[in-house]
C-alpha cells in the first residue's frame, strides 16, 4: 500500500500482482540462502513488510532464533522463534511489579515517564502532537470546532494510512487502516447522539496517499457533529484529556495514553500491544464495533481500577519496555529525511560515539552480558535500576 500511495486496499489494483510477484521471489531467495548457509540465528529491524515479514517466515518454519530490535534512543531487541510476536507488549505479568509499588513511587515514576515522553526522549515525533495550544474547556472546544458543548466527544484517531495496516501481528477487524476509518464515518453520520472528532495523524505528511485528502474530507463531512482536527491544525493533543469521552484507535498509542492520563475509555479494532491488560475495549467483530460505537452516547470514564491498570501499561510501553541506547541517534521523521542522502549524516553519527564514549561502552557490555544468557528473552529496564527507588517509601 505505501509503494502504490493507497489509503484503502483494492483487490484489483495491478501493483498488488507485482508485490505477489515480488513475496514468492523474496521466499524463494530466502528459503535458497538459509540451504546454503544453515544460520543459527537473524537480527532483524523489521519483521513487516516484504523484505522483513518473508525472511522472518523462513526463520519460523527452520525453527531458527529470531533476534528483532525495536526503537531509537529507546529501544529493545527481542529473542523468539514466531514473527508475529511484539517487541513492545504490555501483559498483566508484566505490569505486576508496577501494581505492587506503594501509591508515592507508582505516582513518581508515571509523572517521569509522562515528562519524557512529552519531551520526545521515547519518540521524538510525539512533540508533533504535544508542542501547540491546549483547549482545556468543553465550551472553548465546542465554539472552535462549532458542535454541541452539551454532547460527549468521541475522538476518531486516525492512523497513518499506509504504516504497515496488514503486518501488525494478530490481525484487525477491518480490512485495513482505510476500511475502518470509512466505516466509522458513517456511524458517525448516522449516529448524531455524540460529537465525532476525527483527528488526523501528526505524521500523515510522511506517509502519503493519493485516495485521501483529509481538507476534501473535511469540507464534504463537516456536520454540526461531526468535525475535523488536521495535522497541521493548532491544537495539541493533550486537550483531549480536558475535552474527550471516549477515544477509537486501531491499535495506537493513543488507546492507552489517555486512559493513564484522564481516564477516559478507549475502543481499540485491532489487535494491539495494550489489548492484554484489560482496561480497553476490545470488540471482537465489525457487528460488536457498531454496537458498541452505537452506545457511546451513555459511556462513563474509567474506575480506579482500571485507570491504574492503564497507568502501569503506559510505564511499561513507554519505558521499562525498552532500554537506553545511547549510540543510537533519536531522530524524528523530518530527522531522517534530513539526513537520508547526506554525507553529514555519519559526521552526526562520529558526534554522538565522541562525546558520549563512556556511557556507549557501558551499555554495550552490560546489554552484550544480557544477550548471551541462554534465557535470554528481551532487553528490559527493571524497577531495580533506580527509577522507583529515587522516591523514598
Amino acid at each position: 500500500m505505501a509503494r502504490a500511495k493507497a489509503a484503502k486496499l483494492r483487490y484489483f489494483d495491478p501493483i498488488i500482482i507485482k508485490l505477489l510477484y515480488a513475496v514468492i521471489g523474496r521466499f524463494t531467495v530466502c528459503e535458497d540462502i538459509f540451504e546454503k548457509y544453515s544460520p543459527v540465528a537473524i537480527l532483524l529491524s523489521h519483521r513487516v513488510g516484504i523484505c522483513g515479514a518473508t525472511l522472518a517466515e523462513v526463520s519460523e518454519k527452520n525453527h531458527i532464533d529470531i533476534y528483532s530490535f525495536n526503537g531509537l534512543n529507546f529501544g529493545t531487541l527481542i529473542k523468539t522463534k514466531r514473527r508475529k510476536v511484539y517487541e513492545f507488549r504490555a501483559t498483566l505479568e508484566k505490569i505486576q511489579p508496577l501494581l505492587d509499588l506503594n501509591e508515592k513511587k507508582f505516582n513518581w515514576l508515571f509523572d517521569q515517564v509522562t515528562k519524557n515522553m512529552l519531551k520526545g526522549d521515547f519518540n521524538p515525533d510525539s512533540i508533533l502532537a504535544f508542542q501547540k495550544d491546549i483547549v482545556s474547556t468543553r465550551h472553548q472546544f465546542a465554539s472552535d470546532l462549532q458542535i454541541d458543548e452539551n454532547k460527549k466527544n468521541i475522538f476518531v484517531m486516525l492512523h497513518a494510512f499506509t504504516d504497515f495496516p496488514h503486518s501488525h501481528f494478530n490481525g484487525m477487524i477491518f480490512k485495513d487502516f482505510g476500511d475502518w476509518y470509512e466505516k466509522t464515518l458513517q456511524i458517525a453520520i448516522k449516529n448524531h447522539g455524540v460529537n465525532w472528532i476525527f483527528k488526523e495523524h501528526p505524521s500523515s505528511k510522511y506517509y502519503p496517499v493519493r485516495d485521501f485528502d483529509f481538507e476534501d474530507i473535511r469540507k464534504k463531512f463537516k456536520r454540526d457533529n461531526i468535525a475535523f482536527i488536521g495535522a497541521d491544525d493548532n491544537f495539541n493533543s493533550m486537550s483531549i484529556c480536558y475535552v474527550g469521552d471516549a477515544v477509537i484507535t486501531c491499535l495506537g498509542s493513543a488507546g492507552f495514553e489517555y486512559s493513564a492520563l484522564a481516564g477516559i475509555p478507549s475502543i481499540t479494532a485491532s489487535d494491539n500491544s495494550y489489548a492484554e491488560v484489560g482496561f480497553a475495549i476490545q470488540p471482537s467483530s465489525e457487528a460488536d464495533y457498531f454496537a458498541i460505537l452505537d452506545g457511546l452516547d451513555s459511556i462513563e470514564p474509567l474506575d480506579a481500577y482500571k485507570v491504574k491498570l492503564a497507568k502501569a501499561a503506559y510505564i511499561y510501553l513507554h519505558r521499562l519496555s525498552k532500554v537506553q541506547m545511547t549510540a543510537l541517534p533519536n531522530l524524528s521523521h523530518e530527522g531522517v529525511r534530513k539526513f537520508q542522502f547526506d554525507k553529514e549524516y555519519f559526521s552526526y553519527i562520529d558526534n554522538i560515539l565522541s562525546e558520549n564514549k563512556a556511557a556507549i561502552e557501558s551499555e554495550t557490555t552490560k546489554y552484550s552480558k544480557m544477550i548471551a544468557l541462554l534465557d535470554f528473552s528481551q532487553l528490559e529496564t527493571s524497577l531495580n535500576e533506580g527509577l522507583a527507588a529515587e522516591v523514598d517509601d
